[in-house]
């Protein structure tokens, strides 16, 4: 019994102080240990599948069969594993498919569409929902126009609008902030978040150098390369849409106006509108129970009415 209590006494000091070792010295991977544990509290597979010539990253749900399609999409400087908490609420009742949407290479708008579309054919996705957050939501708008039968509804959330120079100056000028410290990223959490999140010290060093790289790839390699009269053709294209579509508006973002959503509302013919109360630009970080119930009583609606 002796014997034991030591071994146990030893496993549970071995244990402690393993996990300060990883929380100081590698936040990066013990955060990636986090995503992956969530993950599999959401029944997804972190997957990868070659396009073309690079290799697209995604999270896949559980029982294509069985469950309706759902296509989550996320924006500029974010990545899929954002959407873990959000999945977590979707992934028991739809087939769920979370892609990476660029890689620190090159963008192409263009390109990334059909990034996303060859992926649902590879998957032999025929009919799907989208939902796009920030950014992420234009591009559902160009596979609505490009390849409509692919696409049962659309959820667009604080989704900047088309024409990205007019009324969205702000959403822009975001990303050429530069993180080297504590007081620059909490600026920009501040930003994105009704409640800033607080980190502690390895987390945040991590954060800030993550935060920095992302924005300066969006700044450099993202922005320079939107051809504002792609987006200006699709807005004309969007006019007959017949695709149903939510338009969702955090009543606290700060980067994106509302003025945004009511324009996308008067564009889609159907299309309606709602706000999301208690959040800023990222709901699916703050309030991913209130998001996951608007995607499912826009699907659902759906279902009734066809």
């Amino acid at each position: 019994m002796k014997l034991l209590a030591n071994l146990l006494v030893s496993f549970f000091a071995f244990s402690i102080f393993f996990s300060f070792f990883f929380y100081f010295v590698y936040p990066k991977e013990l955060y990636d240990f986090c995503s992956f544990l969530r993950a599999e509290n959401a029944n997804l597979k972190d997957r990868e599948i070659k396009i073309g010539s690079n290799f697209l990253h995604f999270y896949e749900g559980e029982n294509l069969h069985k469950k309706d399609t759902i296509v989550i999409l996320h924006g500029w400087g974010d990545n899929r594993k954002g959407f873990l908490k959000l999945a977590k609420y979707l992934s028991q009742d739809y087939y769920l498919i979370i892609p990476d949407l660029y890689n620190y290479e090159e963008y192409d708008f263009n390109n990334q569409v059909s990034i996303v579309t060859k992926l649902l054919d590879t998957l032999n996705i025929r009919k799907c929902h989208f939902v796009g957050v920030s950014s992420g939501g234009l591009i559902p708008l160009s596979v609505a126009v490009k390849r409509p039968k692919l696409v049962k509804s659309i959820i667009l959330v604080n989704t900047p609008y088309l024409d990205l120079r007019v009324e969205n100056e702000k959403f822009i000028k975001f990303f050429s902030k530069k993180v080297s410290n504590s007081s620059d990223l909490d600026i920009v959490l501040t930003s994105l978040f009704y409640d800033t999140p607080k980190f502690s010290k390895p987390i945040e060093k991590m954060l800030i150098k993550q935060v920095d790289t992302d924005l300066k790839f969006v700044n450099t390699h993202i922005i320079p390369k939107i051809k504002y009269s792609e987006f200006s053709n699709l807005e004309n294209a969007l006019t007959s849409s017949n695709v149903p579509t939510l338009v969702l508006h955090s009543i606290y973002d700060e980067l994106i106006r509302v003025k945004s959503a009511s324009m996308y509302v008067k564009l889609l013919p159907f299309s309606t509108y709602g706000t999301i109360s208690n959040t800023s630009h990222f709901p699916h970080y703050e309030t991913p129970i209130y998001l996951a119930s608007s995607i499912t009583n826009q699907i659902e609606s759906i279902k009734i009415k066809h």
